[in-house]
């Protein structure tokens, strides 16, 4: 499966490891809070499960291994981010070299290194970085399996579909993009009927299977949830969301490749099945969420995967043109692009600017130790209160940075399931809670406890024309919501 190292190896293999070590150097000196989605996962990853309100379970099991190796600091809880980028790069250099050829691989594996979006999923801990990495690993077996049909590679597919859909369910998009490849393929329509796919197919069920199942005992509430994200509103056009999602492609892949891509699309009306495979590996997702952004809206990394194919195909364009210029200008800026991100901090106090929030790509990571510190006095004068809070982002924070770690309720008047405190919270009528609010005030919630009082309202100022607000109230004896 594996052959001898060659040089080229060696050296792309030196080159992320070099790239690794200062993302992580970086990311140290940055000293960056968690962000929200962050601390939610740390609070996950504190009681395991084979699922979660709004996502899959592999990534709170990586965080649990991370920070049960290394400690809970920022740093541990996002390394597993970290080191899976070489790996899904290598990967992309694989799926390269069966394609085409090994120089096609390297290209690849640099280019996919260096794209802002890479270089934002190395710093934050997210379900994209393991979504990434199993389609890269399904790609090579897959492209493997069509050449050479062995059970192994077969089965090696259904193990990283499987993986890739307990990190994110995005990943259904592959086998359904398989679907479509192979429907309107003349070299591979014959796949169709061959039962190694189902068996592959199989094997990724089952390994979803325990996640179905604490669906199925949750009220679906995963799927609800993703669901709903996608869900449509009154509205059905919204070409402003459009034009901004396809603006953050061309961010996130980098503003030179996004172009070589257009183009060679445009320019190659007949392709080989290499370039069909990668395009219908792609293609149908970029789709899909551009008319997601079209109808209600799409987040930038929706379409991530698509980045795998597209980064391999544009590597394959540069080569067969012999472009080494464009690629060094692609490779540099995005680079370059990645840089200025992480040295944000530094490049401002430099200048001697003080932060704007509308400037400030970290502008929703400030603020939370500072508040976490606050409450913390406010918990020494309370001591047998549990936290009780109305925003899913402040509780998440405050469960990670408050030491030690405490019992987190969530407040919900409306009984709308929005989050993973929500589906667990019972509120004790025994129970006196601090109660952190970013936006309930004193009057509404005094009428359902016995005692209540203001205590302080806490503002951390984050910009020069920001601050954080919370409001903290004492309450006792809850009556129920009705």
């Amino acid at each position: 499966m594996f052959k001898r190292i060659t040089t080229p190896q060696a050296g792309l293999i030196a080159f992320l490891g070099v790239l690794t070590v200062y993302r992580a150097v970086a990311l140290v000196a940055a000293d960056l809070p968690l962000f929200l989605d962050e601390a939610y996962y740390f609070d996950w990853s504190r009681t395991l499960d084979f699922g979660y309100f709004s996502k899959p379970p592999l990534i709170a099991w990586l965080i649990a291994a991370s920070t049960n190796l290394c400690g809970v600091s920022e740093f541990c809880v996002r390394t597993p981010a970290l080191v899976v980028q070489p790996l899904t790069a290598f990967g992309i250099f694989l799926v390269g070299r069966v394609l085409y050829e090994e120089r096609v691989g390297w290209l690849s594996a640099v280019l996919y290194s260096s794209l802002p979006m890479v270089s934002a999923s190395s710093w934050i801990m997210s379900t994209d970085a393991f979504l990434l990495l199993f389609w890269t690993y399904a790609l090579w077996f897959l492209v493997r399996a069509l050449e050479k049909d062995q059970w192994l590679d077969w089965l090696g597919l259904g193990v990283c579909l499987g993986f890739g859909l307990l990190a994110k369910y995005t990943l259904i998009a592959f086998p359904l993009s398989l679907g479509l490849y192979l429907a309107f393929s003349r070299e591979h329509r014959p796949q169709v009927r061959n039962p190694k796919l189902y068996v592959a197919l199989l094997l990724a069920l089952i390994l979803l299977s325990p996640n179905l199942v604490w669906n199925a005992t949750h009220g679906l509430v995963s799927f609800r949830h993703t669901a709903h994200s996608a869900g449509f509103s009154h509205s059905l056009f919204h070409p402003a969301k459009l034009i901004e999602f396809l603006a953050a492609q061309m961010l996130v892949f980098g503003p030179v490749l996004a172009w070589v891509w257009i183009i060679g699309v445009w320019r190659r009306p007949k392709m080989d099945w290499q370039e069909k495979l990668l395009l219908f590996l792609g293609l149908p997702l970029l789709l899909t969420m551009s008319l997601e952004a079209l109808a209600v809206k799409a987040n930038a990394n929706w379409s991530a995967p698509s980045y795998v194919t597209f980064t391999i195909l544009v590597a394959y364009w540069l080569h067969q043109q012999n472009a080494r210029f464009l690629f060094n200008v692609a490779f540099v800026l995005n680079l370059l692009f990645g840089s200025l991100a992480y040295h944000y901090d530094v490049l401002y106090q430099t200048f001697g600017a003080e932060p704007v929030r509308r400037l400030d790509p970290y502008a929703r990571f400030r603020g939370w130790r500072e508040l976490a510190t606050e409450v913390q006095r406010d918990l020494v004068h309370f001591p047998e209160a549990k936290l009780l809070g109305d925003d899913r982002a402040m509780l998440a924070e405050l469960g990670y940075y408050l030491r030690p770690a405490p019992a987190i309720s969530a407040w919900n008047p409306t009984g709308v399931v929005s989050d993973h405190y929500r589906l667990r919270t019972v509120l004790d009528p025994n129970q006196e809670y601090l109660f952190v609010s970013r936006g309930t005030d004193f009057e509404s919630v005094a009428p359902y406890f016995e005692v209540s009082e203001k205590v302080r309202l806490v503002r951390i100022p984050t910009h020069r024309d920001s601050s954080l607000d919370c409001q903290i109230y004492w309450v006792k004896g809850f009556h129920g919501y009705q």
